[in-house]
């Protein structure tokens, strides 16, 4: 059995909301944003019997048939609209990964790579404690968090299920529990049961859109776009800048990128010989797009940086000195020392 995603930090959403692992990518995987915070959770209950459930669960075989079995038996109260209450009796006889639809919803279909914003309130399946809550996080507020429905974000079995609902739908989402030996941080884990209540989405755009802009600098790389694709023209003129330089090709008219929002891009780099390291326009929808939390050190410095003050719907050219990129270490396709070219599409931000 795999350790299965998780959505919390302690249980991190993200195992792949960044690059990881492609040749030259704006560096690192970073987790992504504490959805709850410090503050304990207030909203939502988790209402369980616990009957003679051990300290720590160990992981049966995988029966599919009756872990759905069980979650279909857990018992949602509470309208769409408020904190809910979980009632079952732990632990939750689930060992496998189970999605359970309990409200089809009313709202607009929802589609694959769209942004999904949903309020969620997690439940221990063998304690009965709750783990987790985005409602009531404030007096007066709860605190829904965004995310592009991709497999990198949710695997895919969510992924398929966030696709294909509707807005106001409410999904629980059952884990199995892991094996210390199965678990990546050497520890068992307690499996868990996720109430999702969709609160809306959108789509996301594929390229930028706005006003074009020209660039005053004759002497900067010139970007077209070629069969759907970003090309390069390195002019002869050219000289490796001691300082980043932030040239934006299309103005958007979208919320201004800030340190600490995430963002969706679609980008492609170049050394400035004009070789191509990397894009995602070469990846198949909906994994074109990359997802990064602004200032939080997931990439390059260059793009920590250059980003900040631009707006959704803005193509942006970057050219990144070294110092601001990889440095004095190769990174893939990247040799050390590399001044590198990038236009960037920023397609979304939440």
């Amino acid at each position: 059995m795999k350790l299965p995603t998780r959505l919390v930090a302690s249980l991190c959403l993200c195992t792949g909301l960044l690059l990881a692992g492609c040749s030259g990518a704006p560096s690192g995987t970073p987790s992504a944003p504490d959805p709850t915070g410090t503050a304990a959770p207030t909203g939502g209950v988790c209402d369980v019997t616990v009957t003679g459930a051990p300290a720590s669960a160990t992981p049966a075989p995988e029966d599919e048939a009756a872990s759905r079995q069980a979650l279909a038996a857990v018992r949602l109260n509470g309208d769409t609209a408020s904190a809910p209450t979980l009632a079952f009796e732990a632990p939750l006889a689930l060992t496998s990964e189970i999605i359970h639809v309990a409200d089809e919803g009313s709202g607009d279909a929802i589609g694959s790579g769209q942004l999904v914003t949903f309020n969620f309130l997690v439940c221990d399946i063998v304690t009965g404690e709750k783990v987790a809550s985005t409602w009531g996080v404030s007096a007066d507020a709860n605190a829904p968090k965004t995310f592009p429905i991709t497999e990198r974000s949710f695997g895919p079995k969510l992924t398929e299920a966030l696709a294909n609902a509707k807005v106001g739908a409410r999904l629980l989402w059952g884990q199995p529990s892991v094996a210390a030996e199965q678990s990546s941080s050497g520890m068992a884990v307690n499996g868990q049961v996720f109430v999702l209540s969709i609160e809306g989405a959108r789509p996301i755009p594929d390229a930028a859109s706005g006003a074009a802009v020209t660039p005053a600098d004759a002497a900067l790389p010139t970007i077209t776009i070629t069969d759907g694709k970003p090309a390069v023209s390195v002019p002869s003129s050219f000289a490796d800048p001691t300082e980043l330089v932030v040239q934006p090709l299309i103005d958007g008219d979208g919320e201004v990128v800030k340190s600490g929002k995430s963002v969706v891009v679609k980008y492609t780099g170049w050394l400035t010989d004009g070789t191509q390291f990397d894009s995602s326009w070469d990846r198949q929808a909906p994994n074109d797009k990359f997802v990064f939390g602004v200032g939080a050190g997931g990439v390059i410095q260059g793009w920590d940086q250059g980003l900040i003050g631009q707006k959704e719907g803005s193509r942006v050219l970057l050219v990144v000195p070294a110092s601001m990129g990889y440095g004095d270490q190769a990174s893939g396709a990247i040799p050390a020392n590399s001044t590198l070219i990038f236009v960037v599409d920023i397609l979304a931000v939440f």
